[in-house]
C-alpha cells in the first residue's frame, strides 16, 4: 500500500517536473528569439544609421549629387540601401536630392514642395536576418545666413561718404522694390553709424538703427525712407560661420588650378589651397566651392555661382562687364578684412573730357540718357513703354546704342526732348576712346572704361545690329544672361504683349538698377560679403546681396587713408551702393547654402 501511494507521488511529481521543464524551455526558447529580434532590430538600426553617414558623406564628396541612383553598404551583418527618385512622382521608399537647388522646394513622397532648398530627404532601407528597419532623414547645408533681412549689417561703426545709396529690390528679375536697412550691433560709445555728405547726397530707402543709444547715428540730417534713426534698439542676429573650421574640414579637397593671368574658372566641386592667392586676372567660380588659407588677392573681379571661404584677408575689384544670369552670386566668407575697390570711372571721364571735348558731349549724353532710364525704371511696369512707338524709353535707348540707321544724330521727334542728340553716344565714346589719333593712353581704367561701355552699348543696340530675328536676342538672353540687343527686343515684344513678355522686360530692366549710372565707372559685386575683419568698399563700388561684418576682436585694428578701422566696422566711400536683394535670402536666410551636411530630422519607420 505504502508502495502504491510512494509510485503515485513519484509519477505526480514527474509530470510537475516535466511540466515546469517544458515551461522553462518554452520561456527560454520565446527569450532566446526575443533576444535574437532585439539583436536584429538593432543591428538593422546600426545599419540604417551607418547607410545615412556614408550617404551624406558620398553627397558632400560628390558635389551634393550622389555618384549613382543607389547606395548599398554593410555593417556587421546588416545591410543598407538608398534609392534616389529618377523622376517625379516618387515613392514611399525613394530618397529625393534637392541639395543643389537654393531657391526652390521639392517633391516627396509626403507630396509637392516637401523638400525644402538646399536639403535632401534620405530614406534608408536596412535588414538583419529578415527584420527591416527604415531610417528617414531630411538633411541640410546649414542655410549660412539666418535671419539676412537687411542690406548693411555690423558689429562695428559703419561709415559711408558722399554719395549714399542703400535700397533693396525683390530679385534681379523683380524689381519690385524692398528696403535697404542698415543696423549697426556696436553699443558705442560714440557715433557708431555717420554719413558724411562731402558734396553728395544720400537715398536710404530702409530704417538706420543701432544698439548705441544718445548721439549714435549721425546722418548729417538727412531721414531715411524707413523713418527717424532708431537708437537703443536689440542686437541683430548674425549667422554662426566657422570661417577656419569650414576650410579645415575640406584639407582633403584637390587644389585649384590658376591662371597667373586672365580668367581663372573652377568647375563645380570643392577646392583646397593652402596659402596664399594672388591672381592678376579674373576667378570666375562655376558652382564652385573655394577654400583658402591664407590671403586671396583677385587684381580683378571675381563672379559666377558659388562659395569662398578666406582665413586670411579678401582684395578684389568688382566686376566691369554686365551679366544678364540672374542666378549667378557668389558667399565671400573671409576671416580677415574685405577690400572692394573699383575706379572712380566718372573721374576718369571728367579728366578726358576736360582735354577731349567731343568726347566730354558723349560722355555727358549719356550720362542724362541712362539717368533719364532709370527714372522711368523707378516706376517699372507697363507704363516704361507708354506713349508711342519712339517712346521716352526707346528715346533714350537710341540714344544710347545705334539705332540701326547709322545715323550721327537723332530725329527731333526721336530724341529724349526734342534737342540734338547724338545717336549711340555709348559707341561713339569707345570709337573715341580707343581711337589712336586721340591719344589717351593705355591703362587698367581705360580697358576698364572701354569694356563697361562697350556692354551698355551693346545692351542698348538694335535688334538688327546684332542677331536675325527678335526671338535669337530674347532667347540667347534667357539661356546665357547675353545682354546684348535685350532693351530693343525686350521693349519691343513687352509693348505688344504685356502679360507674356512683360517679365522678360523686367529681367532685362534689372540691369538699369544694376549699376549707378550716374557713375559710368561702377563696379559691382554680386551676392553676399561675410567678414569678421573690417570691410572697405570705396570708388563707385555697387554690391548687390548683403555687407555683414562681424568683428573679431583677435584682429588687429588699422588705419586706411587716414581713417582707423577695427574689426566690424564697415566704411563705403566714394559713392559705393548697397542694393539688398530678397531672393538671395530665402525666408529670412541666405540661400548661399553651406558646404558641409547635418541632419535637421530624422525618424524611424
Amino acid at each position: 500500500m505504502k508502495r502504491g501511494i510512494a509510485i503515485v507521488s513519484t509519477l505526480i511529481m514527474t509530470a510537475i517536473l516535466a511540466l515546469m521543464l517544458m515551461a522553462l524551455f518554452t520561456a527560454t526558447r520565446a527569450s532566446l528569439f526575443g533576444g535574437m529580434v532585439h539583436h536584429r532590430k538593432v543591428a538593422a538600426l546600426y545599419a540604417a544609421e551607418a547607410g545615412l553617414a556614408v550617404t551624406m558623406a558620398e553627397l558632400e564628396a560628390n558635389g551634393f549629387t550622389p555618384p549613382s541612383s543607389t547606395l548599398t553598404g554593410t555593417l556587421q551583418g546588416g545591410s543598407w540601401s538608398v534609392t534616389f527618385a529618377g523622376g517625379p512622382g516618387p515613392g514611399a521608399l525613394d530618397s529625393v536630392n534637392n541639395l543643389q537647388n537654393t531657391a526652390g522646394s521639392a517633391e516627396s513622397y509626403r507630396g509637392p514642395n516637401t523638400v525644402p532648398p538646399a536639403s535632401a530627404l534620405i530614406i534608408v532601407r536596412a535588414q538583419c536576418g529578415g527584420v527591416e528597419r527604415v531610417l528617414e532623414a531630411m538633411v541640410t547645408r546649414g542655410m549660412t545666413g539666418a535671419n539676412l533681412t537687411r542690406a548693411i549689417q555690423s558689429t562695428g561703426t559703419v561709415t559711408m561718404i558722399g554719395d549714399a545709396m542703400v535700397d533693396g529690390i525683390k530679385a534681379l528679375d523683380d524689381l519690385t522694390p524692398v528696403p535697404g536697412h542698415i543696423q549697426s550691433n556696436s553699443a558705442g560709445p560714440g557715433t557708431v553709424i555717420k554719413w558724411d555728405p562731402q558734396g553728395g547726397a544720400a537715398n536710404i530707402t530702409g530704417t538706420v538703427s543701432s544698439v548705441a543709444t544718445g548721439a549714435a547715428i549721425d546722418l548729417a540730417g538727412y531721414t531715411p525712407g524707413g523713418g527717424v534713426p532708431q537708437t537703443g534698439v536689440g542686437a541683430a542676429a548674425f549667422p554662426v560661420i566657422d570661417i577656419p573650421g569650414e576650410i579645415s574640414a575640406k584639407s582633403s579637397s584637390p587644389a585649384p588650378t590658376f591662371n597667373a593671368t586672365g580668367v581663372s574658372s573652377l568647375g563645380t566641386g570643392d577646392y583646397y589651397h593652402s596659402g596664399d592667392v594672388t591672381l592678376n586676372g579674373d576667378l570666375d567660380l562655376d558652382g564652385a566651392n573655394l577654400y583658402v588659407t591664407g590671403n586671396l588677392t583677385v587684381n580683378g573681379s571675381i563672379s559666377g555661382k558659388g562659395s569662398i571661404y578666406v582665413q586670411g584677408e579678401t582684395s578684389f575689384q568688382g566686376d566691369a562687364s554686365i551679366e544678364g544670369n540672374a542666378d549667378s552670386n557668389i558667399a565671400l566668407f573671409s576671416k580677415g578684412s574685405v577690400s572692394l575697390k573699383g575706379f572712380n570711372g566718372s573721374q576718369y571721364l571728367a579728366a578726358l573730357g576736360a582735354t577731349h571735348p567731343q568726347l566730354d558731349i558723349y560722355t555727358k549724353q549719356a550720362s542724362a540718357a541712362i539717368k533719364g532710364q532709370q527714372d522711368l525704371v523707378a516706376g517699372y511696369g507697363a507704363q516704361v513703354l507708354a506713349g508711342s512707338y519712339w517712346g521716352p524709353f526707346e528715346k533714350y535707348r537710341r540714344a544710347l546704342g545705334q539705332p540701326g540707321s547709322g545715323a550721327a544724330s537723332l530725329p527731333p521727334e526721336a530724341s529724349p526732348d526734342g534737342g540734338p542728340w547724338n545717336a549711340d553716344n555709348f559707341g561713339k565714346m569707345k570709337a573715341y576712346i580707343l581711337d589712336p589719333a586721340n591719344g589717351i593712353p593705355d591703362s587698367t581704367a581705360k580697358a576698364f572704361i572701354v569694356e563697361r561701355i562697350g556692354d551698355l552699348g551693346d545692351m542698348n543696340q538694335m535688334v538688327a545690329n546684332i542677331y536675325p530675328d527678335h526671338d535669337t536676342a530674347i532667347n540667347t538672353f534667357l539661356a546665357t544672361g547675353s545682354t546684348k540687343a535685350i532693351m530693343d527686343a525686350a521693349g519691343d515684344y513687352a509693348s505688344a504683349d504685356w502679360i507674356t513678355w512683360g517679365t522678360v522686360f523686367q529681367s532685362s530692366l534689372v540691369h538699369v538698377q544694376k549699376i549707378n549710372y550716374n557713375k559710368l565707372g561702377t563696379a559691382y559685386f554680386q551676392g553676399q560679403i561675410f567678414t569678421n575683419g573690417y570691410l572697405l568698399a570705396e570708388n563707385e563700388v555697387t554690391i548687390l546681396g548683403a555687407v555683414l561684418a562681424q568683428g573679431d576682436s583677435s584682429l588687429p585694428v588699422t588705419t586706411v587713408g587716414g581713417v582707423t578701422v577695427k574689426p566690424g566696422d564697415l566704411y563705403l566711400g566714394n559713392g559705393t551702393r548697397v542694393t539688398f536683394v530678397e531672393d538671395f535670402f530665402d525666408d529670412g536666410g541666405a540661400n548661399f547654402a553651406g558646404t558641409s551636411l547635418s541632419v535637421a530630422t530624422w525618424l524611424g519607420r
